[in-house]
């Protein structure tokens, strides 16, 4: 990735707080919306609900997606 393009995500990843995270639920795609912080080793920390569909979803399969956009106005 070249340089520009660096700055533009992470511009991008550290200028939201809301992604959307895709997870399989009973065999089946599921979006919710979470909120989602950035680890100084680049990693991503989600603020999930233990009671959450999402959350059962990902303990029982980690492989997930997470969608961080600009919103339209911008």
């Amino acid at each position: 990735m070249n340089g520009e393009l660096t700055v533009v995500l992470q511009q991008l990843i550290h200028g939201r707080m809301i992604a959307a995270l895709g997870t399989l639920h009973q065999g089946a795609p599921f979006v919710s919306m979470v909120t989602y912080a950035v680890a100084r080793d680049g990693s991503f920390i989600l603020h999930v609900s233990r009671l959450a569909a999402h959350t059962r979803d990902m303990l029982d399969n980690p492989e997930v997606s997470l969608l961080i956009t600009e919103s339209e106005a911008a």
